[in-house]
């Protein structure tokens, strides 16, 4: 059976997993995605999850390497120590999920969907494909506040694995979303500083260093 190919995948749902399952309403299980893993081994290409529901799926430990779960719901899915390597993982509800231990070298995370993932010292992104200037769905949606809870934790996570370039990359991006915030605040005449009037705001904290006072 060519479970790489999406006709494939169907197929195999629809005579092995409930009818739920099958038509996306239902998240698939561990023991499915076992199986197509184990069968798409012997066929040529990679196995094709994109757009699957794989919410609050146990993935941990899994050998995914190079699976596509492009626009999949991985939305609180748990992938602690999982081989991700070279996944597409490009327009992905990643919510919550846990990437303890994940291993995401080369993976491709553009236009995904990631705030409160869980990383941990053992998580490794390096190499990850984070699309144009590195900017995330949030930002480009203009859900600042997300954006930038995203971008801190990517700082904090660089920094403290010694990629320096990129931290300062993720840093300059949360500066980027803390200007953009402060320019739409002055538009609608609100002071961050003195509510009851706008005052020099624009020239007090564009101007200046926003991110000195996070």
């Amino acid at each position: 059976m060519g479970v790489d190919r999406p006709a494939g995948v169907d197929a195999f749902l629809e005579a092995s997993a409930p009818a739920d399952v099958a038509q996306g309403v239902a998240p698939l299980c561990r023991s499915h995605v076992v199986t197509l893993l184990e069968l798409s081994s012997s066929c040529s290409g990679r196995l094709n999850l994109s757009g699957r529901n794989l919410h609050s799926a146990d993935l941990s430990g899994l050998n995914l390497l190079e699976v596509d779960l492009s626009g999949a719901d991985l939305g609180h899915a748990d992938l602690r120590n999982a081989d991700l390597f070279g996944a597409d993982l490009s327009g992905a509800d990643l919510f919550r999920a846990d990437l303890r231990g994940a291993f995401l070298v080369r993976c491709n995370l553009d236009g995904a969907f990631l705030l409160a993932v869980r990383l941990d010292e053992h998580t490794d992104l390096a190499d990850v494909s984070w699309g144009r200037h590195n900017q995330s769905e949030w930002e480009r949606l203009g859900m600042l506040d997300n954006a930038r809870a995203l971008y801190r934790q990517l700082f904090v996570w660089h920094r403290s694995r010694g990629y320096g370039d990129l931290a300062g990359v993720f840093l300059y991006r949360d500066w980027l979303c803390r200007t953009r915030q402060m320019r739409e605040a002055v538009a609608q005449g609100w002071s961050w500083r003195r509510p009851w009037r706008v005052g020099r705001l624009g020239r007090d904290w564009i101007g200046g260093s926003p991110l000195a006072n996070s």
